[in-house]
């Protein structure tokens, strides 16, 4: 099915739509204009994932990412960040939910033994299971996260529903940040018809850009064995090709080989700007200069029903 034939069975119908977040800005970020334009349609619920720090003492990376948006309260930081993911959804009439798991940079190794508790007070990165920046944007879940997956598909099972017709929208996890590859691999588990979108602002990344259009990727951390994980796409065995965002000509025969399609949405991109300048907290990290906030066409990708041809 074509994704705008997909867009008007959602409105025609008041189709539920679910927008799987990994963090309080990523729905906004990659969705917002898709979201703003089904809000005042149908219901749209956005569950985000990872909401919470953890107690301190705190990593580098975190003291200085705190740092940067005025912050050197953990607590005070997530709650101004959970308030003001909040307010922006108000304004659309949309529902959100905070599922409270720990961000990725701030979670730390379940019983630490003595030693390693008493360094942590003077090296804090002893007691993470991804200190450093290169560590979460790695792509590569450890192994200690796996039980995470699993608590994750459980709080999922509460709030959406298995027995009514929805759309489970998810982050496709440009950028390989360890959060958006959890959300990805669950996501692509519980639902087979997912549609995912890419991260922005990942996906302008030079580096990021270059990595999954010259090479092939599934939709599987690399070094993940669970056997669930990206089972719909992996029992294909097929590869799935990213293409640069601004490209105008993309090569459909790369999307074809994983079985997914992709389409361009370009509407509600003025909303989705100022909807993004909602996410005060996050403006410094992301956009330290507020020029930089070029807004680009979103893409999604989605598996056709069989029997309906792409568009060309």
């Amino acid at each position: 099915m074509l994704f705008m034939h997909i867009v008007t069975e959602i409105t025609d119908r008041k189709i539920p739509c679910y927008f799987i977040s990994p963090h309080l800005d990523d729905a906004i970020l990659s969705a917002g204009g898709l979201i703003s334009y089904l809000a005042n349609k149908t219901d749209v619920h956005i569950l985000t994932v990872f909401t919470e720090a953890s107690s301190p003492p705190f990593t580098r990376f975190c003291r200085k990412f705190m740092q940067v948006s005025g912050y050197t309260d953990a607590y005070k930081f997530f709650r101004d960040r959970r308030n003001e993911d909040q307010k922006v959804f108000r304004t659309l009439h949309a529902k959100c939910k905070h599922l409270g798991f720990v961000d990725a940079a701030w979670r730390k190794k379940s019983g630490p033994r003595k030693a390693r508790k008493f360094l942590g007070q003077f090296l804090p990165e002893v007691l993470y299971l991804y200190p450093r920046n290169r560590n979460f944007r790695s792509g590569r879940i450890v192994k200690e996260d796996w039980k995470l997956m699993l608590e994750i598909e459980n709080a999922l099972k509460n709030y959406v529903p298995s027995t009514q017709d929805k759309v489970v929208f998810a982050p496709l996890a440009i950028g390989n940040h360890v959060d958006h590859v959890i959300v990805r691999d669950v996501c692509a588990k519980m639902y087979k018809q997912a549609v995912f979108w890419s991260d922005f602002p990942y996906n302008q990344g030079k580096n990021t850009s270059q990595e999954f259009i010259e090479a092939p990727t599934t939709l599987q951390s690399r070094n993940l064995k669970m056997p669930f994980v990206g089972a719909e796409i992996r029992r294909s065995g097929s590869t799935l090709y990213i293409p640069r965002p601004n490209d105008r000509g993309i090569p459909r025969r790369r999307i074809k080989n994983s079985g997914l399609d992709f389409f361009r949405w370009d509407k509600n991109l003025k909303q989705k700007k100022n909807l993004i300048l909602g996410y005060k907290t996050q403006i410094p990290t992301l956009f330290p200069n507020k020029t930089e906030l070029k807004i680009v066409p979103e893409l999604y990708y989605f598996k056709p029903t069989p029997g309906v041809s792409s568009p060309r």
